[in-house]
């Protein structure tokens, strides 16, 4: 998953052994209210996999 920051950076995130994809979120940590966003969700089978290895770097291209 390529993400794009507000500065301009793009990061990619990948993970081993699980399937990322991102879902529709709300935040609430903030005073003004909910406010929409988005999460990157890992799905993967509990019962076949016990850690999930994940990676976030900075993307040069």
């Amino acid at each position: 998953i390529l993400l794009s920051a507000a500065d301009g950076s793009r990061w990619m995130f990948t993970a081993a052994l699980a399937q990322p994809h991102v879902d529709e979120s709300i935040f609430l940590a903030v005073s003004a209210g909910p406010r929409r966003t988005k999460q990157i969700v890992l799905e993967f089978r509990l019962s076949q996999l016990r850690e999930i290895a994940w990676r976030l770097e900075r993307h040069m291209g």
